[in-house]
């Protein structure tokens, strides 16, 4: 994994991967409107509870360009500059100079993960589909594990529950335990469904 990939989280940060050397990732593309992830969400923020004080990081890429929209203008556009002055006067607040909170382009995605309970890992949009194009993401949820030196271990599935409901085999999870361990991944590429 590039080191010097970096994507806008729906919050207006913006996340580099190569502030998360070190430690294991665990990537998952996410779409608002999968009812795949309907299933997967839960099981994610179980596995984000299991890991919590590890040095393993969660992170949800959303691409898909319906649900994200187009890129933000760059500040340094010249026109979008004019306009930007003249908006950053009309929401100044009189009395404390503090800019008002505008409205965010991902405010649907800021929602759904609100009401998502124990949904507490950083969520990302990849505008242009720079990243999922890199990763080979397909569907979502597309699930990816890379190590702590930045190279990917694993890459498909969740877990194994669209071949056996009752008790799916956990791919992110083994792969994760693994590397924590310093081990080999066993099972690296699954197919993904969704």
């Amino acid at each position: 994994m590039p080191a010097d990939i970096a994507l806008p989280t729906i919050d207006g940060k913006t996340r580099s991967f190569g502030d998360l050397r070190g430690k294991v990732v665990f990537v998952h593309f996410w779409s608002i409107t999968c009812p795949w992830e309907k299933y997967a969400e839960p099981v994610i923020v179980e596995l984000e509870k299991a890991y919590k004080g590890k040095p393993v990081v969660v992170l949800a890429i959303n691409s898909n360009q319906n649900e994200i929209g187009p890129a933000p203008k760059p500040a340094n556009d010249e026109e979008s500059g004019k306009e930007q002055d003249n908006k950053d006067e009309d929401e100044q607040d009189g009395d404390a100079g503090e800019k008002k909170q505008k409205p965010s382009q991902y405010a649907k995605l800021i929602a759904h993960v609100k009401k998502t309970e124990g949904f507490d890992h950083e969520a990302l949009v990849d505008h242009g589909n720079t990243v999922s194009t890199l990763f080979g993401a397909r569907t979502t949820p597309h699930c990816f594990v890379i190590d702590a030196k930045g190279v990917l271990r694993y890459a498909g599935a969740l877990d194994g529950y669209a071949q056996d409901k009752k008790n799916p085999e956990a791919y992110v999870k083994n792969a994760i335990d693994a590397l924590l361990a310093g081990k080999d991944v066993e099972t690296t590429t699954t197919r993904p469904y969704g």
